[in-house]
């Protein structure tokens, strides 16, 4: 079955150089990096009395502010003032987006490890994704075809 039209759908959230060629051999990783400072009294909500940020209030201060895949607490370093800045980032792929409403997680292991990791959790995502989007289509009109290909795609 052609799901041309479901993945037409599905392209418009994906790098400009993905929607060129509808491939990903012209598409090439970066990793992305921004920035969150503290002040010394939003240290003492994130971290407690101790002031101390764990790795894992880190990463929840990361999730805070982003869902991307892959998502790591890079650095956090603290400032003179008694606050800090936590330097977050993660890598881009060319392996489609996130389904709505798929929660983060922790995924074990390290380089390929992580990635075949994080291929399998989005896979299994994708089931109940193409599902809903099966629904949605039927829900708005959607030719009977369209609606078929988001089922076949399910599984």
């Amino acid at each position: 079955m052609r799901l041309t039209p479901l993945l037409a759908l599905l392209v418009g959230c994906l790098p400009a150089e993905v929607k060129e060629t509808g491939n990903c051999e012209s598409f090439v990783p970066e990793n992305v990096t921004f920035r969150l400072t503290y002040s010394a009294e939003e240290v003492e909500l994130l971290a407690g009395e101790d002031a101390v940020v764990s790795e894992e209030e880190c990463l929840s201060a990361c999730e805070s502010e982003s869902s991307a895949w892959g998502l790591a607490c890079i650095d956090h370093a603290p400032l003179d003032s008694g606050g800090i800045v936590i330097t977050c980032g993660y890598g881009t792929y060319c392996d489609g987006r996130r389904p709505a409403g798929l929660a983060p997680t922790r995924l074990p292991g390290a380089g390929a490890a992580r990635w075949l990791a994080r291929a399998a959790h989005a896979e299994a995502a994708s089931v109940p994704a193409f599902l809903r989007l099966a629904r949605e289509l039927t829900d708005h009109g959607a030719p009977p075809a369209l609606v078929a290909a988001a089922r076949s795609a399910a599984g």
